[in-house]
């Protein structure tokens, strides 16, 4: 079976749209429990298509959640120390 190619315009924008999903999923708790709890209406969010939503809906909930809280400790401790210390 041959391997279908995808142009380039399309395959950039397919990962575009996908960071932007991971970069919200990792910042936005209410967005991340929709990711998880219904792929379906990201999906039609983001027109993303089949392939992609395929992809989303097999993302490891538990690693995302892992690198979401620790962002959330490392700005919170970052944070603390510029208002303990002053900018």
């Amino acid at each position: 079976m041959e391997e279908k190619k995808i142009p380039y315009h399309t395959l950039k924008a397919k990962v575009e749209k996908i960071e932007r999903i991971l970069g919200k999923a990792i910042v936005d708790p209410e967005f991340r429990k929709v990711l998880f709890e219904c792929p379906s209406k990201v999906a039609k969010q983001y027109e993303l298509d089949e392939e992609t939503l395929h992809m989303i809906e097999h993302l490891d909930r538990r690693s995302i959640e892992k690198l979401a809280k620790s962002l959330e400790a490392r700005i919170t401790k970052d944070a603390a120390v510029i208002i303990f210390c002053g900018s």
